[in-house]
């Protein structure tokens, strides 16, 4: 028995200690110590992408798949990578934090949460989105979302816009090309780097796939290299934005069974 616990940011799976998340301003938060004295029960704290890539490999779409990349995309975005069949970790056990890679190359306007510009995340994030509609919706007075956010009392959230683009909302299929477009340019560069044979989007935003993926699809075609990004198959999460929860469990079914998580 135990308890599976996964949060974004950089993690030291030994200790159970969050050490960094930006997007929540966390630092050095022992979840293990704290969830195992009130429950008192083992602990397994993870990286949100890491476990739902572990998800994807024992019961999704990477099963007996060795090599590949799960994307979590939501309020930032992170990687979980399997080479060899294995959960590659990196030195420090660091590995995965894909949404900082930089792909502007002039100065941003836009700063990260981790203080950095240009990184990836700033351009294909949930925020990302949410901030392409308001801007849209400034000059255009054609979109149905104003009337969905008066008539559901709500803020302008991506499950909303997806309703918007559901209904044929050009400001939001727009919008959610664009980020695709540029989660694109993000998934080209892992493609070139890791030669995987699948990459698999999931998290929060994954609830928009059928806007996004075209995109994605169509981004990796025009920025990677032909004879490395032709070979790869691009999907949704079998878990779609529930990819980290399923992944909680697989981490601890992982301990007992499988090993791939390399956690030892």
């Amino acid at each position: 028995m135990g308890l599976g616990l996964t949060t974004p940011g950089t993690v030291n799976i030994k200790e159970g200690v969050l050490i960094f998340a930006p997007n929540l301003h966390w630092r050095n938060v022992p979840f293990g110590k704290i969830f195992s004295e009130q429950t008192k029960l083992k602990v397994f704290v993870e990286n949100d992408a890491n476990a739902a890539a572990v998800a994807e490999h024992l019961f999704g779409a990477a099963r007996q798949v060795q090599d590949f990349l799960f994307v979590f995309s939501g309020v930032g975005i992170g990687g979980g990578l399997f080479l060899n069949g294995k959960l590659y970790r990196g030195k420090n056990g660091y590995a995965g934090e894909i949404g900082h890679f930089p792909i502007m190359t002039e100065p941003s306007q836009t700063v990260c949460h981790c203080g950095n510009r240009g990184c990836w995340e700033t351009y294909a994030n949930q925020y990302s989105i949410i901030q392409r509609v308001r801007a849209r919706l400034e000059v255009k007075r054609t979109s149905i979302i104003p009337k969905l956010m008066a008539e559901q009392n709500s803020e302008l959230t991506i499950p909303l816009i997806k309703q918007a683009a559901d209904a044929g909302d050009k400001e939001a299929i727009d919008s959610f090309a664009e980020a695709g477009l540029a989660m694109g340019q993000g998934f080209a560069g892992l493609i070139n780097i890791f030669n995987p044979s699948k990459m698999i989007l999931g998290g929060p935003l994954s609830i928009a796939e059928k806007y996004l993926l075209p995109n994605i699809i169509e981004a990796v075609k025009r920025h990677s290299m032909p004879e490395i990004g032709q070979q790869v198959e691009i999907v949704p999460s079998t878990f779609g934005p529930d990819a980290s929860l399923i992944g909680a469990v697989a981490i601890v079914a992982d301990d007992i069974i499988n090993h791939v998580a390399t956690r030892k």
